[in-house]
């Protein structure tokens, strides 16, 4: 007994030496611990003295950790999946990035620190007599077991919303993280104008379409982006760093209307002996770099995979078509359509024609109010073709549209014609299709 109340004394008096001195402000105290910190604090957590409050929502994953969300959109699933990675850290896809030291001096340097704490920790703990009994007679150790089961249902729920998203064809966060390609072939998808050009300024697409090759110590493609003996630095920028601090202010709300959702934002630095690329990545398979006054997209997708290697497969055709699409203008109408036909089903583009021709009167609402083939009113920054369902001479492509503010998926229905694989039909998010609201305006 007399042990107990000289531990208490001491663990009290660990406590009092923690708290003297100056009040810190807020800031400061809310700091996260260093290894140090945490090492001299280890008596006074085994003394059930310092307890960190479980957030709310790992206590709710724990009650119901397959629990099926009432509002279960792809904005809904990421919000409560970004809920989790406050809580319990960056999941297992995703990769950390930026301007970490790698060499093994680091590695030394953070080895030893790791296990200077440690001997640290050993040494406070160890004068504790009978330190097991203490953790039980004071909760510490029913405590701790009772952080790690809410721990484990919160990976456990994370997990099942990541599944939940993938199936719906969400997007990270809503859906589990695209391997960060960076070794791969990519291709020239999309360019706009970028935010600090002259509005005025004529748009060369002539690299659309094209393919860029990047390898260790090479990268090849239309010129300029040509390098030998190439150095990739892998480098972490925030949203003014991005484009070589070429963003108008407030930068971040810049790069947001560019499609970027996080920050700092992953860079790889290409360095030649005549030039240097920044390639800023979006997404697992979506990078962004400027090259004369416009924001080219490189993406390596199962759609431009597709476009390499097979022309004519249901991912290419969908492909070949939003490629067209995001570099015209993005409005249904007749003309719109002229330049989309050879990639639609001649009964596709025979009910367009009668949409147009019978179009209702003017001032009404018409049965498509925006972009059928982005199933949208405001136009997404970024899409991505994924792989093809085959039934005989039907198939189903998956495309996610996506910008800094929303995720979705529309389905892309094709069929075998004349001239090969074309698309029939448009399956939307709200279960309409195209071939309907062509027809619904009529009498």
């Amino acid at each position: 007994m007399n042990r107990l109340l000289i531990l208490f004394g001491l663990s009290l008096l660990c406590s009092g030496c923690g708290t003297t001195g100056d009040r810190k402000d807020d800031a400061k105290a809310e700091a996260p611990d260093s290894a140090m910190e945490k090492a001299v604090k280890a008596p006074l957590v085994d003394l059930n003295l310092l307890r960190k409050k479980i957030p709310d929502v790992l206590r709710a994953a724990k009650r119901s950790p397959y629990l099926v969300p009432q509002i279960a959109t792809c904005d809904a699933l990421g919000l409560e999946i970004s809920q989790l990675d406050v809580a319990l850290g960056a999941d297992l896809d995703q990769r950390m990035t930026g301007g970490g030291d790698d060499s093994l001096m680091a590695k030394g340097t953070e080895e030893a620190g790791d296990a200077a704490a440690d001997a640290l920790k050993d040494l406070t703990t160890g004068w504790i007599p009978y330190r097991g009994w203490v953790r039980r007679l004071t909760g510490a150790e029913r405590y701790s077991r009772e952080v790690s089961k809410h721990i484990a249902a919160g990976l456990t729920r994370r997990a099942y919303l990541k599944g939940l998203g993938a199936a719906q064809g969400c997007v990270p966060p809503a859906a589990p993280a695209a391997p960060r390609r960076l070794y791969a072939t990519w291709r020239l998808v999309r360019t706009v104008k970028a935010p600090w050009a002259d509005p005025e300024m004529a748009m060369d697409r002539v690299l659309l379409g094209q393919s860029v090759v990047l390898e260790e110590d090479d990268l090849t493609g239309p010129h300029p982006l040509i390098c030998e003996d190439a150095e990739v630095e892998v480098l972490s920028s925030p949203p003014e760093g991005l484009f070589e601090g070429g963003l108008p202010a407030p930068a971040e709300v810049a790069a947001s209307n560019l499609g970027f959702t996080q920050f700092p934002v992953e860079t790889l630095r290409v360095a030649c002996a005549n030039a240097s690329f920044d390639m800023h990545r979006v997404d697992g398979d979506t990078l962004l770099f400027a090259l004369d006054n416009q924001i080219w997209t490189l993406a390596s997708t199962v759609g431009t995979h597709a476009t390499l290697s097979n022309p004519q497969a249901p991912e290419a055709i969908v492909q070949q078509l939003l490629e067209v699409h995001f570099a015209s203008d993005m409005h249904f109408t007749k003309t719109g359509i002229e330049n989309k036909r050879i990639h639609l089903s001649p009964a596709l583009t025979e009910a367009m024609d009668h949409y147009f021709a019978n179009m209702i009167l003017e001032g009404e609402v018409p049965p498509i109010n925006g972009d059928p083939f982005s199933d949208s009113q405001d136009y997404p920054a970024r899409f991505s073709v994924d792989a093809a369902t085959l039934a005989g001479d039907k198939a189903t492509v998956p495309v996610r549209f996506a910008d800094a503010w929303r995720q979705y998926r529309v389905i892309y229905h094709l069929g075998i014609t004349p001239g090969g694989w074309r698309i029939t039909d448009l399956g939307f998010r709200d279960g309409s299709k195209l071939r309907d609201l062509l027809t619904s305006g009529e009498p």
